[in-house]
């Protein structure tokens, strides 16, 4: 792991980490209110983290040191998802824990994405794309936990 990576610290809104300012507080809470809810059904964690760059560190790893850094999901199911955007580099990744592989294999997270939110993002409208597909991955993961 790049220990040299100064990664933010989590918001006390847990489920999104808006550090560009692009969300209103209409979206945050819309997030936060599927969070909670994908939370407290499932025990699952979905994060959201929006940052203007990685700062040439390539994005996957970024995103899993991260992941790891913060501690996303139950340590003990590894059940966290997290989907990266950083807006100035137009670049995305979802990392997801082992214990959702099942429901959200890297195939179908880049799916999801490209369906969802890629036409958004090209067009500058970053708050749609991610609460579209964060509200898709939500749902994949409360089917998954039925």
């Amino acid at each position: 792991a790049l220990a040299s990576l100064n990664y933010h610290s989590p918001t006390n809104y847990k489920y999104v980490n808006d550090y560009v300012g692009i969300l209103d507080s209409k979206e945050i809470e819309t997030i936060i209110s599927l969070g909670k809810e994908l939370e407290d059904k499932t025990g699952a964690q979905g994060v959201v983290v929006i940052i203007d760059s990685t700062n040439d560190v390539p994005i996957e790893n970024y995103a899993i040191d991260l992941f790891r850094n913060w501690g996303i999901g139950q340590k003990s199911k590894d059940n966290g998802l997290l989907i990266l955007v950083a807006i100035n580099d137009r670049h995305w990744r979802v990392e997801v824990g082992r214990g959702l592989e099942g429901a959200i294999p890297d195939a179908l997270s880049n799916r999801v994405m490209e369906s969802l939110a890629k036409e958004d993002f090209k067009n500058g409208d970053y708050s749609s794309g991610i609460i579209k597909s964060y509200g898709a991955f939500t749902d994949l993961i409360a089917k998954e936990y039925g």
